[in-house]
This record gives C-alpha cells, structure tokens and sequence, in this order.
C-alpha cells in the first residue's frame, strides 16, 4: 500500500537533499503517511487508483531533478548514492547504501533498457539526446499540475553495461 511505497521511497533517499556542492539546494516533497496526504487534500481516503499511482513514481510529491541523477547514478553503478559536485575533481561524499543487491540492480537495469528499446523511450526520445550509438537505460516521466502545462522528462545512463554518462532531459 502507499505507506509502504512512501517509506521505501524515503529509505532510497527521495525526497532530500542530494548534498550537491550549491548553496540554497532545495528538497522534494514526500509525503510521509497516507494520513498526512489525507489531510493535505482535504480527501477521506486513498484509493487503488493511488496506490498505482505511487508504485510508478507518480502521485502527489515532488523531486529534484538533480536528487534523479544522483539516485539513477547509483543504480547505474555500484549502488551507493554519492553527492554530485560541480567542482571537477573533489571527492563526493556518500550520502546513502540504496541497499540493492546486484542481482536488483541488473534487474531494474534490464527494465530501463527496455524502456528505450521498446518501452516510453523509443524513437525520438533516444535520437534526440544523442546517444544512439550506445546501449542506453533510461526511465521516462511525466510531471502533472492542473492548469499548467504538462512537462515530461527522461533520464538515462549509458553505455547500459558499464555506465560513464547520467543524462537528464525535459
């Protein structure tokens, strides 16, 4: 159910800070009980539709598109969710084990090569951010707020066996 989505989520780190070597770097919005979404929105209940919703990374919170690429680069590597920096050279400091065995990982790399290969991915998305000539694994989303225009997003790694690249798109 949302709970147990929502604090997996916040084990995973989403929702904080991802330590990037900028000034004024702000959080995500997770929200962490369905009691507290409850209230929030004025709702009785969470329905199925929610449930859903929350188990494909979509639902009522918001993240960093920089806390993305650190967590994508994790996957992409060794599991171990480092701070980005700007500064060419210093050394990132670990901000958290994602807790995933390897076997997870290649899994859910599997996944993200589908995605570009026959999934949200193909076609022009993946002409377009220019990496064509590498296997890539990436993930598509969606961010949805009424009256405003939908934006849509992709983030990728590539190559997708031995991973030197973390792309994020709009």
């Amino acid at each position: 159910g949302p709970d147990s989505i929502l604090a997996d989520a916040a084990d995973l780190g989403f929702a904080q800070r991802s330590g990037i070597d900028l000034a004024g770097e702000r959080k995500g919005v997770l929200l962490g009980s369905v009691k507290r979404y409850v209230d929030a929105r004025g709702a009785s209940t969470w329905g199925n539709g929610e449930t859903l919703n929350l188990s494909i990374g979509q639902g009522h919170h918001t993240e960093t598109l920089i806390n993305m690429v650190a967590f994508y680069s994790a996957l992409a590597g060794d599991g171990v969710k480092r701070a980005p920096h700007i500064i060419q050279g210093r050394p990132s400091k670990v901000t958290r084990d994602l807790k995933l065995t390897a076997e997870q990982r290649a899994d859910l790399r599997l996944a993200m090569i589908d995605v570009v290969k026959s999934g949200t991915a193909t076609g022009d998305l993946a002409r377009e951010v220019g990496l064509k000539q590498f296997q890539v694994a990436g993930k598509t989303g969606s961010a949805q707020v009424t009256g405003q225009r939908d934006m849509g997003w992709f983030i990728g790694f590539a190559p997708a066996d031995d991973p030197k690249i973390v792309r994020r798109c709009e």
